[in-house]
């Protein structure tokens, strides 16, 4: 899990080693999609707000759908979108099924 320039370092790691990934406050803009790199079997949360000052307009988009893997936009947020109850709620939701011991 990664927040900020933290988020942008999760959603550009594309090797294996982690059973899940979560982004905070940002959009999977530094690399060459707006897509995270992990692998494909790895299930993804992105959380950005809607007033992010650092990522107008952007959130990550989640195509996969495995592990309940999503892109969150939570209305009327800033960059600290940790602070809101929607975001720890989805974080609780994600990490209940990404992460059940098989």
């Amino acid at each position: 899990m990664g927040f900020s320039e933290g988020g942008n370092a999760v959603d550009n790691w594309s090797r294996p080693g982690f059973r899940a990934m979560i982004i905070l406050g940002s959009a999977c803009t530094e690399g060459s999609t707006d897509k995270p790199a992990a692998p494909g079997n790895v299930p993804v949360l992105a959380i950005v707000g809607q007033n992010d000052t650092y990522r107008p307009g952007l959130h990550c988009n989640i195509t996969r759908t495995i592990g309940g893997s999503r892109s969150i936009v939570i209305p009327g947020a800033g960059h600290k979108v940790a602070a809101y109850p929607q975001t720890r709620e989805a974080i609780r939701e994600f990490l209940r099924q990404c992460c059940k011991k098989d």
